[in-house]
């Protein structure tokens, strides 16, 4: 195939998004419109994959690179000075599966940590409205370089530099909270900065659990967990 007969971002979107409702990541339409409306190419001009045991770097202008950021694979965008990465955009399936976990109501307010990219600020933006998304990274250059890339997609929300086991109090209460970022366990504020009957979904040690937070600002496992992948673990697992 030349460059010229290679498929359009607007085609890659439209595949990537089909093959994330066919394996069930994807499961309502709301979700759908947002992966299909998001440029995920203008959050990641430059990334590197790992792939058959080695590391390759795109580059924007690379003819590959336009089909390598639709690929269902975490981008690396990130590393630090011993070559290890430090940020990335999550893996699609993984990221809509996570989306779909926090059962978003419209009017909800999220507060996502980790902004990362900004992506998965943006896919939050378009399917609530940028007034009710809050994202909160430690590193101003990456909150920096988000904020830019955000409003050339036409999304503006709160975005804030700092630490993000503190959650970010001036906007709360927050109806979920979105973590990315590995923990340990949940942090006390982001219990705090929850309403009752609040869902947190994150990564904790090796899985991703989807938590909804008490009266008393314990939080607990669903009764009835959702359909997916999703790893369901006490609080303080």
């Amino acid at each position: 195939m030349s460059i010229t007969d290679a498929p359009s971002a607007d085609e890659l979107r439209q595949c990537m998004t089909d093959h994330l409702v066919r394996t069930g990541c994807i499961q309502s339409k709301p979700w759908r419109a947002a992966f299909l409306s998001v440029p995920r190419e203008l959050f990641v001009p430059d990334f590197t994959v790992r792939a058959q045991g080695g590391l390759h770097r795109y580059s924007q202008g690379d003819p590959a690179w336009l089909a390598a950021a639709y690929q269902d694979v975490s981008l690396l965008t990130q590393f630090d000075q011993d070559g290890t990465a430090t940020s990335s955009s999550t893996q699609p399936s993984l990221m809509a599966e996570m989306l779909e976990a926090l059962d978003v109501r419209d009017g909800d307010t999220v507060l996502e940590i980790g902004a990362g990219t900004g992506y998965n600020a943006a896919l939050l933006s378009h399917r609530l409205g940028p007034d009710h998304v809050v994202t909160v990274d430690v590193d101003p250059d990456l909150v920096a370089a988000a904020k830019t890339r955000l409003r050339s997609a036409g999304y503006e929300p709160t975005l804030v530099a700092g630490d993000g086991m503190a959650g970010y109090s001036k906007r709360a209460p927050y109806d979920r909270l979105l973590a990315t970022c590995g923990v340990g366990r949940i942090p006390t504020p982001w219990r705090d900065q929850l309403r009752p009957g609040g869902v947190i979904v994150a990564n904790i040690g090796c899985g991703i659990v989807r938590l909804v937070v008490q009266s008393d600002r314990s939080c607990r496992r669903p009764v009835s967990p959702r359909p997916g992948h999703l790893h369901e673990r006490p609080a303080d697992s």
